[in-house]
């Protein structure tokens, strides 16, 4: 697979996302970051998402969920909650979460309290 090819591939996947995040809330102004930018791939100007950080992986071999957990919690600083998600996808195939535990606490506390509605 070429270099374009990839990052098209990727970038599909991160337009997906965005696109489900609107889905659930119209009124969102969620953005796809371009190809290469630092940061998340998804991002709030009105600061709304329960993560700090979203990585978009397509590719057919995954990395292990050590390397995923180290790149992670890199991107929070020490002594904080670590908030992030990725989401990994490969052809033909429907994507999965991997989730930090602090993300799954705050969305658990959150569904359990009635702030998420099923």
């Amino acid at each position: 697979m070429t270099t374009k090819s990839g990052k098209a591939k990727g970038r599909r996947l991160q337009q997906k996302l965005r696109d489900l995040l609107l889905e659930y809330d119209p009124k969102g102004a969620y953005e796809s970051r371009a190809m290469g930018q630092a940061g998340s791939d998804i991002v709030d100007p009105l600061d709304r998402l329960p993560w700090d950080y979203v990585e978009c992986r397509n590719r057919e071999l995954w990395p292990s969920l050590k390397a995923i957990v180290e790149e992670m919690e890199g991107k929070s600083g020490p002594n904080c909650l670590q908030l992030w998600t990725a989401m990994l996808a490969r052809n033909r195939a429907k994507p999965v979460f991997v989730v930090s535990e602090d993300l799954m606490n705050v969305l658990l506390e959150a569904y359990l309290t009635g702030c998420i509605e099923q």
